[in-house]
């Protein structure tokens, strides 16, 4: 998906590699599909099962006329007889015996895979090529796991090492839903202010499933008598698959896991609002 073509390899052998890899790729993708309309299965092992028939098909491919069919009766009862979304690649600008610099393939066909990944809920080309920018030496299992474990944390950051002890008085901000009484705070507080909506949900990688529209920030302090051990961190980033966006979270605010370890309880009996403290965001 969007993958660039590297510097300084000879057009013809681009044209052809994209061209393998365009009908491999649409192998694999009806592939997956059909695994999940006929046998229900998990989306990421079918995406896995159909990743692997896209490499093999890519590997016994020798020329673009090839016979891509597979065999597979897909639900409904409609043969696959061929791949017809494989397109043509177009002839590049390009004169023979030079070089090529870019990415050969069409907005139509990275629509395609995109919404490929939309339907299987891991994000789409949009947040792969953002997750790659901001992580150039990530994989896609990286991403696969951001998308699925949703870790609050850096990739590889371990917060219990840095256990930050709140005692009674000890401030922190939260950010709330315009219609998210103060009595129900979250759980995630962070040392640093908010300054807007847009903070809150790329440096504080806010989903738009978990707060609505972040709409307003309040102080909160530990209550008296009580002391919290909580781990805390950097943020880390986050896939908002609903908003089909990647926040990048930020390494230089400190963001605290308040409640962690403690169990089902009540919240209030631990912080408390600071009165006056409340402010909207924009």
């Amino acid at each position: 998906m969007g993958t660039p073509v590297a510097k300084g390899v000879p057009i013809e052998k681009i044209m052809a590699t994209q061209a393998k890899r365009l009908a491999s790729g649409a192998v694999g993708s009806i592939a997956s599909n059909v695994l999940i309309d006929e046998y229900d299965m998990n989306p990421y092992i079918e995406m896995g099962i159909g990743m692997g028939i896209s490499k093999l098909t890519y590997m016994g491919i020798d020329s673009v006329e090839v016979d891509t069919t597979l065999g597979i009766t897909a639900s409904g009862g409609k043969g696959v007889d061929g791949v017809e979304d494989v397109k043509t690649v177009k002839k590049a600008s390009v004169d023979k015996g030079k070089v090529y610099s870019g990415d050969l393939m069409s907005p139509e066909d990275k629509a395609m895979y995109s919404e490929h990944w939309r339907i299987l809920g891991i994000g789409s080309d949009n947040t792969w090529e953002a997750f790659l920018e901001s992580n150039p030496n990530a994989t896609i299992d990286d991403y696969l796991k951001l998308v699925k474990e949703q870790s609050p944390w850096p990739q590889g950051y371990n917060p219990t090492d840095n256990i930050i002890t709140l005692k009674e008085g000890d401030t922190f901000k939260m950010v709330l839903d315009n219609n998210q009484p103060l009595s129900k705070p979250g759980g995630f507080g962070i040392l640093e202010d908010v300054p807007n909506v847009e903070f809150a949900r790329n440096d504080m990688a806010i989903k738009s499933n978990w707060k609505m529209d972040c709409g307003k920030v309040a102080t909160y302090k530990v209550k008296q008598g009580i002391k919290l051990n909580v781990p805390s961190g950097p943020i880390g980033p986050q896939i908002d698959l609903k908003a089909d966006k990647y926040l990048p979270g930020n390494n230089s605010v400190t963001q605290l896991d308040l409640f962690n370890g403690i169990g089902n309880i009540d919240r209030n009996n631990y912080i408390e609002y600071v009165p006056g403290s409340l402010r909207k965001l924009d």
